[in-house]
């Protein structure tokens, strides 16, 4: 199959859902507290994939391929400033999205923000002080943590992250790189979150409040793949728990 354009048709079903969205927002049948998502189970992953060059088992960047063709669409503007729709990035795999911080760097739609292992692949970027260039100063953050982030550090790490910096951008959308390779067995990583704490980090995504797309990146613990996903997805709706 093509990730690329399993990625591109759940962004326009994203579309669709994120226009539904609004309507029942505005007649008072939904609330932000329960926003439309949509997941993209796609492999390879993508967000080791730059420009001009592959890398990191990723040949394709499926998710700026989404964020880019979401601000392309003409018919689709931003309620913060009429202009073209704003999407905020939130990349939760364990290892930094060189590609997609290479890709966007230099613009301002869409915001980049990662959580990401310091000193690990692929080692050269992620640093706090990787900041933006040009009109894209200011929109990309990094936040590297430490080998052997524990559940509660990971989601307080997220939800200063989220408030500092998403949400003051007034996201139209958010495309979330998916990596449950943060998990404590994933055998190409090191940090030490549990089944338990997707659902917390599913939640923290929900609080946003705005149309979410997530789109699959790492994730190499086959065993505890599904059940880690499921647990983003399910804290995501509202539910506590981890999916049986």
């Amino acid at each position: 199959w093509n990730a690329a354009q399993v990625t591109l048709t759940a962004t326009k079903d994203l579309v669709r859902a994120a226009d539904e969205f609004e309507q029942s927002v505005e007649a008072g049948a939904a609330t932000r507290e329960n926003p439309p998502g949509l997941y993209a189970l796609v492999r390879p992953p993508g967000h080791h994939a730059q420009s001009d060059i592959c890398g990191g088992y990723c040949y394709l960047n499926n998710l700026a391929i989404a964020a880019q063709w979401l601000i392309d669409q003409p018919g689709l503007k931003s309620k913060a400033d009429g202009g073209p729709k704003r999407i905020a990035i939130l990349d939760i795999d364990f290892h930094h999205g060189n590609g997609t911080q290479e890709i966007f760097y230099t613009v301002a739609n869409p915001l980049y923000t990662s959580l990401h292992s310091v000193d690990d692949y692929p080692y050269f970027t992620g640093s706090e002080l990787e900041k933006g260039e040009g009109e894209g100063l200011g929109f990309n953050i990094n936040v590297p943590l430490a080998q052997a982030t524990t559940n509660d550090d990971y989601v307080e790490t997220l939800d200063k992250l989220i408030q500092d910096h998403v949400i003051p951008f007034k996201p139209d959308y958010i495309l979330v790189s998916l990596g449950v390779d943060t998990y404590k067995d994933d055998p190409i990583a090191g940090f030490l979150v549990t089944s338990e704490g997707y659902p917390r980090i599913g939640n923290s995504i929900r609080k946003i409040g705005v149309p979410t797309l997530f789109v699959q990146e790492g994730g190499y613990c086959i065993e505890k793949l599904g059940l880690n996903v499921g647990g983003i997805l399910l804290g995501f709706m509202g539910k506590t728990g981890t999916p049986q």
